[in-house]
């Protein structure tokens, strides 16, 4: 009885000294520990010089640091916006591990961190000429506080408290609005089309003047020349085009501008349309600007607040008509 309760003792006492050395392995194992995500990129974040993001969809995106200038190497080196780049590291940065998740590679499907047949997770590499770090980004938890992530050569999941803002297309990281000019750099803008007409002005302090325009005739209301030139120098496309001169060549001519700056350049602007899809393209006299030649897709609202003709810009002849009185007649 005695050598029975003895070694019912020494079972005992066994399973307590593993289920401690089993807590201290993990207490000791940095991994396993909450802090920072990824310690390393705070003091690295001034040498990362390219981002690499494959999206849900498959679609890779790549970012590279090119004098000193952020352009996307997977996309025609279009620049990229440096603010959403910015962001994303931030978040990175600011990730702390709230809570360690499953580390089982048979359930990680079930935090979006692993392919299954609900679609890919996304990935993420952030990379120096020293570092690099590759994350699988799976998905937001219920709460929606946060995102699941793991190390692309570990199994170990995490739950941490920042939600990464991955883009969902090449688009979303690419530059906008199209054009690089403000408005006090223009001297005027013209349409030099079937339908013409000349918004111009001496200096960034006076007003911009219409032409053609009488004596007789107003503008539709005050401002509407500044609207315009701010609606055609933050013109924004929703597509990228690859293609050739040919396929330009293949649409039907809509409009053509013309953007006068003070530093002496002449921008044209071209747009076209096939049935309700409408395009642009620019070219200038001087300089390779980055969006010079390429081919943007533009969304039908963005068309039609630029075809205007200059009778769009002036108020009506008939002036407006009188209102009755709400109660007019009543005795």
């Amino acid at each position: 009885m005695q050598k029975h309760l003895l070694s019912l003792f020494l079972i005992c006492l066994l399973g307590v000294l593993a289920g401690y050395l089993l807590l201290q392995r993990e207490s000791q194992n940095p991994e396993l520990q909450s802090g920072p995500f990824i310690p390393q990129l705070q003091q690295a974040s001034d040498a990362v010089n390219e981002i690499t993001v494959v999206t849900t969809n498959g679609e890779r995106i790549e970012a590279v640091l090119e004098d000193d200038l952020w352009r996307m190497s997977s996309h025609g080196h279009y620049p990229v916006d440096k603010q959403k780049l910015a962001a994303l590291i931030q978040d990175v940065i600011n990730a702390r591990k709230l809570q360690p998740k499953t580390s089982r590679e048979a359930q990680l499907y079930r935090l979006g961190l692993a392919e299954s047949e609900q679609g890919q997770p996304a990935e993420l590499s952030i990379r120096s000429n020293q570092d690099s770090w590759n994350i699988i980004v799976g998905n937001k938890p219920s709460a929606g506080l946060g995102h699941y992530l793991r190390f692309a050569d570990s199994s170990q999941a995490w739950l941490v408290d920042q939600s990464l803002s991955l883009p969902v297309s090449a688009r979303d990281w690419m530059r906008q609005p199209i054009l690089d000019v403000s408005m006090d750099e223009v001297v005027s803008v013209s349409r030099q089309d079937s339908v013409s007409w000349d918004i111009n002005r001496d200096s960034p302090d006076t007003d911009f003047q219409l032409q053609p325009m009488s004596e007789e005739q107003q503008l539709s209301y005050t401002g509407v020349l500044d609207s315009y030139v701010s609606n055609i120098l933050n013109l924004s496309f929703e597509q990228l085009v690859d293609a050739d001169a040919a396929f330009w060549d293949s649409l039907t001519p809509v409009a053509e501008f013309s953007i006068v700056l003070r530093d002496g350049r002449q921008i044209t602007l071209e747009m076209a349309k096939e049935e309700d899809t409408h395009y642009a393209v620019y070219s200038v006299n001087s300089g390779s600007p980055y969006w010079q030649n390429w081919f943007y897709q533009i969304s039908g609202f963005s068309a039609g607040q630029l075809l205007k003709s200059a009778q769009d810009f002036v108020a009506d002849d008939e002036p407006p008509k009188q209102k009755l009185p709400v109660n007019a007649g009543a005795e």
